[in-house]
């Protein structure tokens, strides 16, 4: 019997010969699709391999082979007989395609299992596969595909998934020279009720996308008629090597600049993907993983699976815990191993990261709080969530005692910080970027070092602007504050609208935030003055902008403002908490994505939240006609307005500290890779520093950790597609649940009607129009030049004291945070009204070809 068959045979086999992955392409190459050409060895080759290499107990065990018996396989020869098969099948393949010279004919080598692509078990990414290959490194590529069913990885799958002893057929197929490539998922896996399909996609092959080492495009669809609901363009920093002749090389080359923030998909090829998934899960009838590639305008079926689970079951946690919004109201994505191993060792222990974010422990909050509330209510307290009921919480006073004495042991310890914050000159933090520049120039120190070195100050008595970390800390008393402002008006003026109050307390022209949007306008002006200037920003693709202007001379006075703007606020960018984020002065693409927008802006309503806080300071003298109260509600509403500028800066500051760290952390990056350590940028974010240590001392190697970097991404690209929980085995209050209508809590008041705009990413997003709504997962200041146009912002994880309600307060831009799902319920082009002060978004029309609910 032969052990080498057309992919058009195997049909006739089962899958215990050809295995899952041939079987599927088999199917879709007899009912029509688009397959590359392809022969199979069957499992029977398998198994007479093994036996005639006297390792027969392998395959009726999960066993891995030792590094003796591993090297023994591999260097066991395949049969002649076998060779001289697999030589004519590949004759044959060529002759099919019309390759007129076979030397030249190159192949994939792709693992087929006989239990890979099932409906209960994918095995996705855990066998081998080999690009590239000629006809000479074919029988190797072979072994070496068989060899993959003893990885660590695929033995682990196996073991969890209780699948039987690996027996594995090998597909060869004609290589598809892919210039962009990528997945559909036919349901979004990420819902558990998807209405929704998912298209990621990057250039040249997908191999880099599935080992999670390149940040794809990914578009999200509505599966009814393909209408596109949401687009976010990946950062494409790498494709895979055109050339893997050799096999330990780094595997991806970098992308061009200009190609890297460029869409890979162009609308007709988009459905013609979407078009593609759907027709692959009518024909096996349920949800699928689907991979495909682009080469020379034919599109071609890769693979398609079953997509095993529709969403990831939340991790199975002791205790109770609850997430820490400030660090997520500024991106929702899960961190990284290396930003959460460092953050580990300088933060207090009062939490700790599930699922790459951070949970404090409530057993402790409730301690720590001796309010007579519940549980559902301090956990709403706890993520920053206003009440909703007019009654004051009552103190139980059996639990005084320990907060009372914490907070006696805080003052003795702070004391001295609270009283040097108090009137803090606006420039005082200016310091700080002097220790951030010697922090750089010290050789000595390393990324660890230079965290703690910025995170806890060389000494208490060092000058506050110092002390960025303790300053933010100090500023904490405006929560305080705030609390006593609300319960004076509560009391002395019942009729003051409560949602004016944070229009009352805005105001301040000392918050970097606001200067960052005013300073950006000055380096817009400068482009809107010069003819040049602004005919490259209307027709130049925002990809190769950067290099146009800076070989421009009538751009050099726009340049120079440019770099004038980078020396201060370059240190920011997107995801800036994390320290494999990139940033402005990395790569200045997205800036001149947000200078663009404000070249389109309207400046009628500069003045919203000038207008916002007069309306609010004249109701507030209507009132409170008390003069005492009048008094030290002023007092309060100035030293709220100090403080909430002195926490906003903080931040400034805190990314300012997270740059230089990433600049010590890129600096061994760079040094490793130079020794082969390390194979590709980025990785070293997928380590902690205990093993980067190990990688830098020789302890360990490349292949040591290739695996490890490899699993660690892909898990963190699943994680990062997920919206965390709120809380872990905690009974919230149920939210009031609408079929159309969403809700929110009200960050600043006001009404606006207008069209929706998804943005998932301001470096790619930039072109919000004048009088459209702004809807996001979570801001931070990359995105505070959206909010110069936008009618109203929704934001789907935030409060009242995040980035987006301080902002969208000093510009008197109604916005509502804490919308659950908006991201997934709203759709690009959709008609709403906001009304912001009840925290409410009314979709008001649909887009035309939305269906009735």
């Amino acid at each position: 019997m032969s052990q080498v068959v057309s992919l058009q045979k195997a049909l006739e086999l089962d899958v215990a010969r050809v295995g899952g992955k041939t079987l599927h392409l088999a199917e879709l190459d007899a009912a029509g699709f688009q397959v590359p050409p392809a022969f199979v060895v069957t499992t029977d080759a398998f198994v007479e391999h093994f036996q005639r290499a006297g390792a027969g107990a392998l395959l009726e065990s999960y066993a891995s082979p030792g590094p003796t018996q591993l090297a023994m396989l591999r260097d066991h020869q395949l049969s002649p007989e076998l060779v001289a098969e697999i030589a004519r099948a590949r004759e044959a393949l060529a002759r099919r395609i019309g390759n007129a010279n076979d030397a030249d004919l190159l192949c994939a080598v792709r693992s087929s299992g006989a239990d890979e692509d099932s409906a209960s078990a994918s095995f996705a990414g855990q066998h081998a596969t080999y690009y590239y290959t000629g006809a000479q490194d074919i029988p190797q590529r072979i072994i070496d595909c068989w060899l993959s069913c003893w990885s660590s990885q695929a033995i682990a799958y196996r073991a969890a998934n209780d699948r039987s002893a690996p027996r594995m057929a090998v597909l060869i197929q004609q290589m598809v020279l892919a210039e962009v490539s990528g997945v559909v998922f036919t349901r979004d896996p990420t819902e558990p009720v998807s209405e929704r399909l998912v298209i990621e996609s990057c250039w040249g092959l997908g191999a880099a996308l599935v080992d999670g080492r390149v940040t794809p495009d990914r578009y999200r669809l509505r599966r009814i008629d393909h209408r596109l609901v949401s687009t976010k363009i990946g950062t494409k920093r790498f494709k895979v090597a055109e050339d893997l002749i050799d096999p330990e090389g780094t595997r991806l080359e970098a992308v061009p600049r200009h190609l890297q923030r460029r869409e890979t998909l162009e609308p007709e090829m988009l459905q013609r993907v979407a078009e593609l998934g759907a027709g692959c899960e009518t024909h096996f009838r349920a949800p699928q993983d689907v991979e495909w590639a682009i080469a020379g305008g034919q599109l071609y079926l890769l693979q398609s699976r079953p997509i095993t689970t529709l969403i990831a079951a939340a991790p199975q946690v002791k205790g109770r815990w609850v997430i820490f919004k400030p660090i997520i109201e500024n991106f929702t994505e899960a961190m990284t191993p290396l930003t959460i191993d460092i953050v580990r060792r300088v933060i207090p222990r009062f939490g700790q990261f599930i699922d790459g974010r951070f949970y404090i422990n409530f057993n402790m909050i409730k301690a720590l709080v001796p309010l007579d509330i519940s549980d559902a209510q301090l956990a709403d307290l706890s993520l920053m969530r206003p009440r909703v009921d007019a009654d004051v919480p009552r103190f139980d006073y059996r639990r005084v005692w320990l907060p009372v004495l914490l907070g006696l042991m805080g003052y003795l310890s702070w004391g001295m910080l609270l009283v040097r914050t108090r009137h803090l000159p606006s420039q005082a933090l200016a310091g700080f970027k002097v220790r951030c520049a010697a922090v750089i120039a010290d050789d000595r120190l390393d990324a660890l070092t230079a965290t703690r070195r910025l995170f806890y100050g060389a000494s208490p008595f060092a000058p506050a602007g110092h002390l960025a970390f303790q300053v933010n800390v100090s500023s904490a008393r405006y929560f305080i504050l705030m609390d006593g402002l609300r319960s004076l008006l509560a009391r002395y003026a019942p009729d003051f609208d409560p949602n004016l109050i944070g229009s009352l307390c805005a105001g301040s022209t000392d918050m970097l935030s606001t200067q960052l949007i005013e300073d950006l306008r000055t380096v817009a002006k400068l482009a809107d003055s010069n003819t040049t200037v602004r005919r490259l920003f209307d027709e130049e693709p925002a990809e190769t902008l950067s290099a146009r202007l800076a070989a421009e001379p009538e751009a050099r006075a726009f340049m120079s403002g440019l770099e004038g703007f980078l020396a201060r606020y370059g240190h920011r960018g997107t995801r800036e908490m994390e320290l494999a984020a990139p940033r402005w002065q990395e790569d200045p693409t997205p800036l001149l994505g947000m200078i663009s927008n404000m070249l389109d802006a309207t400046q009628s309503d500069d003045d919203r939240g000038t207008k916002q806080r007069a309306l609010a300071e004249r109701a507030l003298v209507e009132a409170l006609p008390n003069q005492l109260a009048r008094r030290i509600a002023d007092w309060l509403i100035r030293r709220i307005r100090y403080y909430a500028t002195l926490r906003e800066n903080t931040r400034h500051f805190h990314v300012m500290a997270l740059t230089t760290i990433r600049q010590k952390i890129l600096e061994l990056e760079r040094e490793l890779i130079a020794t082969g350590a390390l194979k590709c940028p980025d990785d070293i974010f997928f380590l902690t520093w205990d093993e980067i240590t190990m990688l830098r001392g020789g302890q360990s190697d490349w292949r040591d950790v290739s695996i490890l970097i490899r699993t660690r991404r892909v898990d963190h690209a699943r994680l990062s597609e997920r919206m965390p929980p709120s809380t872990f085995n905690i009974e919230l209050d149920p939210r009031e649940a609408d079929a159309t209508d969403l809700s929110g809590y009200c960050a600043s008041p006001g009404t606006a009607e207008g069209i929706a705009r998804l943005v998932l990413d301001p470096a790619t997003d930039a072109a919000l129009r004048p009088g459209e709504i702004l809807v996001a997962p979570y801001t931070d200041p990359a995105w505070t030049p959206l909010f110069v146009n936008a009618a109203a912002v929704i934001v789907e994880v935030g409060s009242y004291l995040s980035h987006a309600g301080t902002i969208a307060r000093e510009y008197g831009v109604p916005c509502v945070v804490d919308v659950e799902g908006c991201m997934q319920r709203l759709v690009n082009g959709q008609h709403l009204r906001v009304d912001a002060s009840n925290g409410r978004i009314q979709v008001l029309s649909k887009p035309a070809t939305e269906p009735a609910p």
